[in-house]
Parts: structure tokens; C-alpha cells; sequence
């Protein structure tokens, strides 16, 4: 159970990484 709950969190982590870099690409400022 720990693998799993370890590689889903790191895959939500991922995600939002790449929506975060989506936004700077996209010209929009924090």
C-alpha cells in the first residue's frame, strides 16, 4: 500500500508541476 500511495502523490506532484509551467508559458503572472 505505501509504493502505491507514494507513486500516486508523486504523480499528482508531477501534474501540478506541469500545470504550474503551463501558466508560465502562457504568459500568466503569480
Amino acid at each position: 500500500a505505501g509504493k502505491y500511495v507514494w507513486k500516486t502523490y508523486k504523480q499528482v506532484y508531477d501534474e501540478v508541476l506541469q500545470i504550474g509551467s503551463a501558466l508560465r508559458s502562457s504568459g500568466a503572472k503569480p
